[in-house]
């Protein structure tokens, strides 16, 4: 019996740390928090913990890039670049990069214009007539194996091109047909009382997912502008659908004068994994929504 109590007590331990573990895991969100400044230069930095702190990433931009994974506030692992750093990793995938199409590209087929080349005769030289220099062609057949040769790469290339563009041709084909078809079945899908209801849910659980991943706090002041006046409207309507999350905490000024991207915005907020699981689970609890994922799952393969 002792033995048992024993037993009994160790599993039940392990069972209450099993919950405590998922209750962390659903319940203790992921905080997030950024901010930055762009007027002459670019600056900001930004932070993402869970746990109270205990698990944290940490990211800055001043001069160079400046991430750091932090356990307990002590730094893990640490990424420091500078822009000396990135040019010169740039300069090297460059240089890879033009090192493997030299090495891809085919030999250049040179073609003599007319007046380097007659039809019958493909070589001239100073100093000699052309008579003469016909007769030692006729009389050499290496230099009319070279002549056909030369022709037949040129026809070889030419077959090539046509043969790439007639399988192109067909790909293209093949491609609009197939959106043909699954056009049509997707507006059946969509003219169906059934899956009418399906979109109204589904819009509901992305607005929920959206408003549940944005911040919760924004502050800042930015001035937009382009070089067009009407995109820097349309902008500015983009930005009018922040006012009511936000209100007078988030400034836009429009500039319809100059380009120009400049200001400073922070933000904070948090997920937690509860709520996306919740979010996934309406979804999947509906019965219309499953048959609609085998159908799309379907019309893909």
């Amino acid at each position: 019996m002792l033995i048992l109590k024993i037993a009994g007590l160790i599993i039940l331990i392990l069972l209450c740390l099993i919950l405590i573990l998922l209750a962390v895991l659903l319940f203790v969100p992921v905080r997030y928090r950024a901010e930055g400044k762009k007027y002459a230069d670019l600056r900001g930095k930004a932070r993402v913990s869970w746990l109270f702190g205990i698990f944290s990433v940490h990211a800055a931009y001043e001069d160079g890039l400046d991430v750091s994974v932090r356990i307990f506030g002590f730094p893990l692992r640490r990424r420091s670049e500078t822009p000396e750093e990135e040019e010169q990793e740039e300069q090297k995938s460059r240089q890879e990069d033009g090192k493997r199409r030299e090495d891809e590209k085919e030999p250049d087929v040179h073609i003599a214009s007319e007046e380097d080349v007659s039809e019958d005769f493909p070589y001239k030289s100073e100093g000699v007539s052309q008579e003469e220099q016909k007769k030692e062609f006729r009389k050499d057949p290496g230099k009319r194996r070279k002549k056909r040769s030369l022709w037949k790469k040129i026809l070889k290339r030419i077959a090539a091109m046509v043969r790439r563009f007639r399988e192109a041709v067909k790909r293209l084909w093949k491609l609009w047909t197939g959106i043909e078809e699954k056009a049509d079945k997707i507006k059946e899908l969509i003219s169906d009382k059934e899956n009418q209801e399906l979109l109204r849910l589904v819009f509901r659980q992305t607005k929920a997912l959206f408003k549940h991943i944005f911040p919760r706090k924004a502050r800042g002041k930015l001035r937009i502008g382009f070089e067009d006046p009407y995109t820097t409207g349309q902008a500015m309507a983009l930005a009018g659908l922040l006012c009511p999350f936000y209100k007078d905490s988030l400034q836009v000024i429009p500039s319809f004068e100059e380009p120009v991207l400049e200001g400073e915005l922070a933000c904070s907020g948090r997920i937690r994994l509860a709520a996306l699981l919740m979010i996934a689970g309406r979804l999947m609890a509906s019965r219309t929504f499953r048959q609609a994922l085998k159908k799309l799952f379907a019309l893909r393969g």
